[in-house]
C-alpha cells in the first residue's frame, strides 16, 4: 500500500485517491468495521459453533441496549457461515439459522418463521404438529448447528404469559432434541426474564454489550471508525475530545459510526481532509430527556 494511504484500511486505501463524490457516497455504504470488543463476540460465537453435539448443548445471550451493535454482530457471523449448497444431499446446508423474534410470538408463529427463514411454502391449514415434525426433519437434513434469535426481548415484553411460557419452554426441550445450541440477543430486560427462569439461567452464558466510557478500548473503536473513512490525511483525537465523543454519543456503538461519518464527510467537503480535536469538541451535546 502507497505511503499515503498508511492511515487507513487496506481495502480502502484506493478510495483515497477518488474524487470527493465517490468518497463521501464511500462514507455511508455499509462496511464491517473491526475492533476489540467485536472480535471477542465473534470470538465466543465461534467457539460455541464448533461445539460437539450433545443432549445439553451450551447457549449464549448477547445483551445491551438498542445500537451497541448487537445485530450487526450477528449478522457478520452469519455472513461468515452463510448457507451453501451441498450437491451429494442436492440440498443447501444451512449451518447457522438466524431470526428475528417478532411481537406477540406464538408457538406456531414461531414455526411458521423458522419454515419461512428455510424458504418453506407455510400452508395455513397445516398444524402446529405438522410444522414441528418437519422443522425437526429439516435441521439435521440441512446441518444446523445453531439457531439465533434476536431481539429476544420481544418475547418477555409483547406475549401474554401463557405464550411466553410455551415458547420458552419449547426452546428449552428444541435445542435438546436437535443438539444445536441457541444464541439470544436482546435487551436488559430479556437478561432480567431468562436468568429469573431457573433452568434457563443454567443454560446460558450472558455477554453483556455495555455503553462505551472513555477508555482505551474506546479509542480502538474510534480509531477503527475513522480508519475506515477515505480521508487523504491522519487524524488524531486528544483525550479531551475522545471523553466528549463519549458524551455526545451517549456511549453507543451506532452513534459513535454516524458521528465518525459525519465528520469524514464534512472533512472532505470542506479540504480539511482529517478529522482533529476541534471538529469534535465543536458537536454539540445532545438533549437529554427530562426526568418525570
Amino acid at each position: 500500500m502507497a505511503a499515503a494511504a498508511e492511515h487507513v484500511f487496506p481495502e480502502i486505501a484506493d478510495l483515497v485517491t477518488a474524487d470527493v463524490e465517490t468518497r463521501v457516497r464511500a462514507i455511508h455504504e455499509e462496511r464491517w468495521v473491526t475492533y476489540p470488543r467485536a472480535k471477542e463476540v465473534l470470538s465466543k460465537l465461534e467457539r460455541l459453533f464448533d461445539y460437539p453435539p450433545r443432549s445439553r448443548m451450551p447457549c449464549l445471550l448477547i445483551v445491551g441496549r438498542p445500537g451497541m451493535g448487537k445485530t450487526m454482530l450477528l449478522e457478520r457471523f452469519c455472513r461468515q457461515h452463510s448457507a451453501v449448497w451441498d450437491p451429494d444431499r442436492n440440498c443447501e446446508r444451512t449451518p447457522v439459522l438466524s431470526m428475528v423474534m417478532r411481537p406477540q410470538p406464538t408457538i406456531r408463529r414461531f414455526y411458521a418463521q423458522i419454515l419461512s427463514v428455510l424458504g418453506v411454502p407455510v400452508v395455513s391449514s397445516a398444524s402446529t404438529i405438522v410444522m414441528e415434525d418437519r422443522i425437526h426433519r429439516l435441521i439435521p437434513k440441512l446441518g444446523t448447528k445453531m439457531l439465533i434469535a434476536d431481539e429476544i426481548h420481544n418475547v418477555f415484553t409483547a406475549s401474554r404469559g401463557a405464550d411466553r411460557d410455551a415458547l420458552m419452554a419449547l426452546l428449552r426441550t428444541m435445542i435438546g432434541e436437535l443438539q444445536i445450541s441457541l444464541v439470544c440477543a436482546g435487551t436488559n430486560e430479556a437478561e432480567n426474564a431468562m436468568l429469573g427462569d431457573e433452568q434457563l439461567a443454567s443454560r446460558y452464558e450472558s455477554l453483556h454489550l455495555p455503553a462505551w466510557t472513555p477508555t482505551t478500548e474506546f479509542q480502538g473503536l474510534i480509531g477503527s471508525a475513522i480508519r475506515s473513512m477515505p480521508l487523504q490525511l491522519p487524524s488524531e483525537l486528544n483525550a479531551l475530545a475522545i471523553r466528549h465523543m463519549v458524551e455526545i454519543t451517549q456511549g453507543v456503538t451506532a452513534r459513535v459510526f454516524r458521528v465518525v461519518a459525519d465528520l469524514a464527510e464534512e472533512a472532505i467537503l470542506s479540504g480539511v481532509e482529517k478529522i482533529d480535536s476541534r471538529a469534535v469538541l465543536e458537536l454539540p451535546l445532545a438533549p437529554r430527556a427530562a426526568a418525570a
